[in-house]
């Protein structure tokens, strides 16, 4: 049932991503989801079951994909959906709301998962959760900005 309500989860925001109007350039998407899919694997790997057990995960097959979605098309999608909005958002204020709103976003996603079982918390403490988001949200935003900056550079020598 987990695994189905996720795969409904990143299938609507997939849809979501594909409708809406891109503010984004197709090389920004692709590298802010493999950079960004690589740090979050990599980190939660670190703090996993079989490194640090600061989480704990079931190990059965349908736990194993419901986490994998989590990872490589939910939390991808958010923030990249955050990114394509924030390029047209022009007032500060409005930024940082948006920016408010998908730390919540994500906060939640993870709440969520924690709370229909599938990762429980050993020795992570919760209110570590909206500081690690925070940091993942920088990165994916010096991410993009880096990627736009090269993209710039592209153009203005051609």
């Amino acid at each position: 049932m987990v695994t189905a309500f996720l795969v409904s989860a990143a299938m609507l925001l997939l849809v979501a991503f594909i409708c809406l109007p891109k503010r984004l350039h197709p090389r920004e998407i692709a590298t802010v989801w493999t950079g960004f899919v690589f740090v979050l694997i990599t980190l939660l790997g670190m703090a996993g079951p079989k490194n640090g057990k600061f989480l704990s995960v079931q190990e059965d097959l349908p736990t194993y994909v419901s986490i994998r979605i989590w990872e490589v098309l939910v939390i991808p999608l958010v923030l990249l959906l955050y990114l394509n909005r924030s390029q047209s958002l022009e007032r500060r204020g409005a930024k940082w709301l948006a920016a408010l709103f998908c730390l919540l976003v994500l906060y939640g996603c993870e709440l969520g998962i924690v709370c229909l079982k599938v990762m429980s918390y050993q020795r992570w403490q919760f209110w570590w959760s909206p500081f690690f988001w925070l940091v993942m949200l920088a990165f994916a935003v010096g991410l993009q900005k880096g990627m736009r900056s090269l993209l710039q550079k592209e153009v203005q020598q051609s």
